[in-house]
């Protein structure tokens, strides 16, 4: 936020003593001037002695300055320190921010990049960074100011009590009135701008596609997702038997402000320990757990699901399972090693952790609020109650004009996680490494395309049972559309039933798609599942000839992108099969891992201080571009990632505006009669092989020379992709990885390669 005075200060000292088009402050002041006026206007330095903390009272928004004032009414004190803190963790820049909205916010992004491309000019060879390009982005300042603007809401509301409960008309749940107006006009904003856009297919500009539509369409199906495999991981630890685990973790009362829920554990709140501390805290301890967890060699696989206290405080539930007992039971003690110790008056709220069906008193979960022992489906119910539910339901409309329509304690779940910017659910045990989120969503997208079988058997076997999945969802939806269908009195037990068997077999093929493409590292499977794949792969092999019966799990291809601020970044384009290139066992000595890289003609070099050791081998080959697998048999695969490769995107989309689009389909139309005019010349039919080709060369020459210079490269750049043809994807039969077919000359009666 830019200060007023380093504002006025360029106005009247600097910029008016320039010309119309020098009005940049960079010609006539030294490096050092130049640097603190750029810092001065973009509000980087405060004004001493102009404010002071009697004057934040006109920064608040109404809602703010009432629960102030009680503050001050009860204790004057109290009221001074609550000042301070705000400007300790928030500064002038955030309490500046705070009455803007979305509108407004915006405006002044566009002031802050117009500030700083006045200081940094886009034409000044001293400033073409990435970071000055950043800086010159309307969009960059956007997100910036919003950051900040979110960082002060979040503190200030704790500060001043204005969120902790239900029961108190000054703190409602989750979230104060006035952040949740805040998150609604940004929605509003936010929905405005998807109104205006398409995303268009750059060869075929006339397919496009609404992106408010679109936004809808990504949350349903990322939505469906979860559910899905939540359903697909309790099948697997109900059909191999293992322990599943309940575990809720909560801060300490330093944490956690005003609630109404939270007993005595209030009064201990250190104002010092804001939003921001609290998710940190409660994210170092779930990794302190983890690793201690890990080397202990107790590897659980689940997911986690983060939700607001009435206070806002993070707290998280774990569904956790592990193939033994005495595993379970040791991830409920390392929890609470971690959490347990937080003890205040009465209950324990810092952890309790159980495991469901455990006899033991000590692990053994408490009934339900129905009364119900629980179990494995009720839990993942209810910690997965907001994350597996849909942001916005079908048919359901909203008034997103009416800024101060009721609120349900859904959207306030809503506002609060967009308020933190924080993750309500995540995976546990996954082979993060190998993007499995990816992996899963390139095959399951190949899946739908076409009925092609890739030449790998774990993705052949994985898209198989991912088509299963998909029959077994098409007939759910159709009986429960049927269901609802039926009038008042009508018996729906039959189309119930439906539903609910192909939800569990939609769940059981899905477990089996997830073995089969690797989503768990091979050495985390069970037994059954390792025997399971070892069958199926035998089967493949019968069907197409092949011999290799522990295949390796497919790897993400990442392409290097760069970005409009000339960053290179890596991107999950697709999946590429493994090529296994040797084997060793894990307790293989030096010696044999450097005649392996000599054989796979890998140069290792000696460290420059201490002996060489087998991680400076690996290190040489992992950049050499072989890579390594952990197998159930304990041997380390080297591979290359030279196989099939499955691209999740076929074709190049953008998105661009409603003008944009509409010139775009008119440019379309244009090239199109030009190509026409190329493909459609009228030639002897006489003419035969060379004489017929070389008679279209002529043609089309002719038709070329008629078409503006301007034109030609459009027509050139189409005749391009329509020469290419299909990606990578090997949807298209004919191509493999080593490149395409050797058929791909043009018919005799054709026209030529060559145009």
């Amino acid at each position: 936020m830019a200060s007023p005075f380093g504002r006025q200060y360029l106005q009247k000292n600097i910029l008016k003593m320039q010309a119309v088009g020098e009005k940049s402050a960079d010609k006539i002041l030294t490096p050092d001037q130049k640097k603190f006026f750029a810092r001065l206007a973009a509000g980087d330095l405060e004004e001493r002695g102009e404010r002071s903390k009697r004057d934040i009272w006109q920064y608040l928004p109404d809602d703010f300055r009432i629960c102030l004032e009680v503050i001050e009414h009860e204790n004057p004190i109290r009221a001074s320190e609550r000042k301070d803190a705000l400007l300790r963790k928030i500064g002038w820049e955030g309490l500046e921010l705070l009455k803007l909205d979305a509108e407004e916010l915006a405006d002044e992004a566009k002031k802050v990049a117009a500030r700083y491309a006045a200081a940094h000019p886009k034409d000044d060879d001293d400033f073409q960074t990435s970071d000055h390009k950043r800086g010159r982005c309307e969009k960059i300042q956007a997100r910036r100011l919003r950051k900040i603007q979110k960082k002060a809401l979040g503190c200030t509301q704790a500060i001043i009590k204005a969120v902790g409960g239900p029961d108190h008309p000054l703190r409602p749940l989750y979230i104060s009135n006035y952040a949740l107006k805040c998150y609604r006009q940004q929605e509003r904003r936010t929905a405005k701008i998807l109104e205006k856009l398409r995303l268009i297919k750059k060869d075929d500009p006339k397919t496009q596609i609404p992106m408010s539509e679109l936004n809808r369409k990504a949350q349903i199906a990322d939505t469906t997702k979860r559910r899905l495999l939540v359903d697909m991981m309790l099948t697997r630890w109900r059909e191999l038997g293992w322990h599943v685990c309940w575990i809720t973790v909560s801060l300490p009362g330093e944490y956690v402000p005003h609630s109404t829920n939270e007993g005595n554990r209030a009064s201990e709140w250190d104002i010092e320990k804001g939003p921001e501390e609290a998710f940190a805290a409660i994210q170092i301890d779930h990794h302190r757990v983890l690793a201690r967890l890990r080397e202990r060699g107790v590897r659980p696989t689940g997911w986690w699901n983060a939700q607001p206290q009435q206070s806002g405080t993070p707290h998280r539930h774990y569904v956790l399972a592990c193939s033994t007992i005495e595993d379970a039971r040791a991830v409920c003690d390392g929890f609470r090693e971690s959490f347990s110790t937080r003890i205040g008056e009465g209950e324990d709220r810092g952890c309790a952790a159980f495991v469901i069906g455990d006899e033991d008193s000590e692990y053994a979960p408490r009934k339900g609020k129905d009364g119900n022992e629980e179990t494995a489906e009720s839990i993942a119910r209810y910690a997965a109650r907001y994350s597996t539910r849909m942001e916005v339901m079908d048919g359901e409309e909203v008034d997103l004009d009416d800024l101060d329509r009721p609120a349900s304690e859904f959207e306030r779940y809503k506002a609060w996680k967009n308020l933190h910017g924080c993750r309500t659910h995540a995976w546990l045990g996954l082979d993060a490494p190998r993007a499995p989120g990816g992996l899963w969503d390139t095959l399951w997208v190949n899946s739908q395309r076409s009925d092609y079988d890739p030449a790998d058997a774990r993705m052949a076997i994985a898209m198989r049972e991912m088509r299963d999945v998909q029959t077994s969802v098409h007939l759910a939806v159709e009986a429960r559309k049927a269901a609802e269908g039926l009038g008042e009195g009508e018996d729906k037990t039959s189309f119930e039933e439906t539903v609910r068997i192909a939800n569990e077999d939609a769940a059981y093929s899905a477990w089996h798609a997830a073995v089969a493409l690797g989503l768990w590292p091979d050495t985390d499977l069970d037994t059954d599942e390792i025997e399971w794949l070892r069958d199926a792969v035998s089967e493949w092999n019968k069907e197409h000839g092949e011999t290799e019966l522990d295949p390796l799990p497919p790897m993400p291809l990442r392409e290097v992108k760069t970005s409009v601020f000339d960053e290179e970044y890596k991107k999950t384009t697709g999946v590429v099969g493994a090529v296994r290139r040797f084997d060793l066992e894990a307790s293989a000595a030096l010696d044999v891992w450097l005649e392996m890289a000599e054989e796979q003609q890998v140069k290792v070099e000696a460290p420059k201080v201490g002996k060489l050791k087998i991680r400076h081998v690996v290190k040489a080959m992992r950049g050499a571009g072989i890579g390594f697998s952990k197998r159930p048999d304990g041997k380390i695969s080297g591979f290359d990632p030279m196989g099939e490769i499955l691209m999740r995107v076929l074709d190049e989309w953008e998105i661009v505006d409603e003008e944009t689009a509409e010139a775009r389909v008119e440019e379309s139309k244009k090239i199109d009669g030009w190509i026409n005019n190329l493909r459609d010349v009228k030639i002897d039919e006489n003419l035969k092989g060379d004489a017929r080709k070389a008679a279209y060369a002529v043609a089309q020459r002719e038709i070329w020379d008629t078409i503006p210079l301007s034109e030609k490269a459009l027509v050139l750049s189409y005749f391009e992709v329509s020469k290419v043809g299909l990606s990578f994807s090997p949807t298209d039969p004919s191509y493999r990885p080593v490149g395409p077919h050797s058929g791909e000359k043009s018919p005799d009666d054709g026209p030529p390669d060559g145009r």
